[in-house]
């Protein structure tokens, strides 16, 4: 009862959410269920409602007791059930991995990726295999922050080889926005290690993949505006950059700001 209660507060009141799962975890230990499943679903919850609170160190503790109550159920039920557990444990790997990057400890963060892509991929088809974009691409911005460029590429790589496959063989998927934001990444990568010819080629991309309507499809014009001012070649910039500026009225005013600013920049440099 108190279970269901937090879950149907989930989505609108994170607050009332938290208090019916924590009564729930106290009467479930109350009546000796310390292990039952249901309270490892309920410290998994838990542990989503901190990362919203930014309470990372109490979400990893919630995270951790998930996994460890998972454990023991891995083995111990019906296929089906046991497909669920393995999948509930397997995202609580990737959310312990968040927390890490998010306290940037990159090397945890990639440690618990890394787990989640091997635990997954060993015990599901690859069209139940989602969410591992994302791990890769978490892989890739852990190493682009520690500045290991070319371990940067070989995750991004991996992130954008995964959802290509992964289009062939899952119904309902697009990946249009994760593929767009992986090479974004790829780009961002390859402008810092100034190979700029293969930024502009990841970036060209972009346009082909989206709709001329599409709220991102003014994302590539940005960067490779960016790309351009880093080689100094401030006219072509300019010109991206109000390509960009134009597109960014209609659908991200926020956005057209980034783009009056690197303008404005170019005219300081003249």
């Amino acid at each position: 009862m108190l279970f269901d209660l937090g879950e149907k507060c989930l989505n609108e009141d994170t607050e009332k959410s938290l208090e019916y799962f924590l009564k729930s975890l106290n009467c479930q230990e109350k009546n000796s269920k310390v292990n039952h499943l249901l309270v490892g679903i309920c410290h998994q919850n838990i542990g989503g409602i901190f990362v919203k609170k930014h309470l990372y160190d109490k979400a990893l503790d919630h995270y951790l007791k998930s996994i460890s109550i998972y454990e023991k159920h891995l083995k111990n039920e019906k296929k089906e059930e046991e497909m669920n557990i393995k999948l509930l444990y397997g995202k609580c790997h990737c959310e312990i991995a968040r927390i890490y990057q998010k306290e940037n400890y990159y090397d945890k963060s990639t440690e618990y990726f890394l787990k989640t892509i091997q635990f997954m991929e060993d015990n599901f088809p690859l069209d139940k295999l989602c969410f591992l974009a994302d791990c890769y691409e978490g892989i890739g911005l852990n190493f682009y922050r520690k500045s290991q460029y070319d371990l940067s590429i070989e995750y991004y790589s991996k992130c954008l080889d995964f959802l290509l496959k992964h289009l062939k063989v899952a119904k309902g998927c697009d990946h249009q926005k994760e593929i767009v934001s992986c090479l974004i990444d790829l780009s961002c990568v390859y402008i810092d290690k100034k190979d700029y010819t293969i930024a502009l080629r990841n970036l060209e991309k972009i346009s082909q993949i989206l709709p001329l309507n599409h709220k991102d499809y003014p994302n590539s014009f940005l960067f490779i505006g960016l790309c351009y001012m880093e080689q100094k070649q401030y006219e072509i910039a300019v010109k991206h950059f109000h390509t960009a500026i134009q597109h960014y009225e209609k659908h991200l005013p926020s956005n057209k700001e980034i783009c009056s600013s690197s303008v404005e920049r170019y005219f300081c440099l003249k």
